[in-house]
């Protein structure tokens, strides 16, 4: 069973913040998402998913989350629902954006089309800290 950590925003939004930018909403995710990763040591090898999340996120694009596999995000949202028990708008944002993404995989296995690149952008072994 994971351990549900409660997510405090360190810092309240500006208004209209989560309404900015494609790059802006994508920073914004990536910062919650790397500080609640950052609680425990080891989540990221735990939580592979959300670890490959989060190095998405740190790529400017607009496809950043759309390059990963089926697998990734359907297992990220599961992760991210497990750990959050109060979700700050980064990271609900975040879960909307996962969610999202689930939705048009689903839609796209059904037509047996190809909604995401389907591969994950980043093999296990290219992961940082399995070096």
């Amino acid at each position: 069973m994971a351990t549900c950590y409660t997510e405090t925003p360190t810092k309240a939004p500006a208004e209209g913040t989560l309404k900015g930018s494609r790059d802006e909403q994508r920073r914004l995710m990536l910062s919650a998402l790397t500080e609640l990763l950052d609680r425990h040591p080891s989540t990221r090898e735990v939580m592979r998913p959300l670890a490959v999340v989060e190095l998405a996120l740190q790529r400017p694009g607009a496809a950043t989350l759309q390059d990963l596999s089926s697998t990734t995000v359907r297992a990220a949202l599961a992760q991210l629902k497990g750990l959050v028990g109060m979700w700050s708008p980064a990271l609900a944002m975040l879960r909307s954006a996962l969610a999202a993404g689930v939705v048009r995989l689903e839609a796209a296995e059904c037509s047996g089309e190809a909604a995401f690149g389907g591969a994950s952008a980043f093999a296990d072994d290219e992961l940082p800290w399995t070096r």
